[in-house]
């Protein structure tokens, strides 16, 4: 029998952490226009999750 963790607020904190450094990176790739359009694309709708994400963990 499996229990799940209790979340804590420093889980928490580690998941921010986590995903503002996904963002970042991510932003960084549609900045410098490295990738063809379906990846910008891609990227786009990636970073936009992040974003949401981020904006439920506050």
């Amino acid at each position: 029998m499996s229990r799940k963790k209790k979340e804590t607020p420093l889980d928490t904190e580690a998941m921010k952490l986590g995903y503002q450094v996904m963002l970042t990176d991510v932003a960084t790739q549609l900045e410098a226009g490295m990738h063809i359009d379906s990846i910008r694309t891609l990227l786009a709708e990636r970073k936009q999750h992040i974003m949401n994400r981020l904006e439920e963990l506050k």
